[in-house]
């Protein structure tokens, strides 16, 4: 059992944020994400199906948006169980291996 899957949530309070191998790493784990809405963290963390994204630096949505999935377990465990389905529909390495191939070859 990873980390990740003790955990009741991940969250990622940035102020800037290239790609958060993290976040997948979390999503992989069906764990519910609370991250900054800065970088590529948007591309990995869909507001209110996967996470829920929050200002940077804003701390009170911060701690609302913790206070929202740790009062409500269901929703929790939706939006984890959606987060590891986006994972693997977008992130997984076969999906991530083809798109770089298909890059390389439009180079030629």
């Amino acid at each position: 059992e990873s980390v990740y899957q003790q955990a009741n949530l991940f969250c990622l309070p940035s102020l800037w944020e290239g790609l958060g191998i993290v976040i997948l790493e979390a999503g992989a784990s069906a764990v519910p994400v609370v991250a900054s809405n800065v970088g590529g963290i948007p591309e990995m963390v869909i507001d209110q199906e996967t996470g829920l994204l929050v200002p940077s630096g804003d701390v009170e949505s911060l701690s609302h948006a913790l206070r929202a999935l740790l009062q409500d377990p269901a929703r929790a465990r939706e939006m984890g169980a959606a987060g590891r389905a986006r994972v693997e529909q977008h992130f997984a390495l076969p999906r991530t291996i083809e798109k770089y191939r298909t890059m390389y070859e439009s180079l030629k």
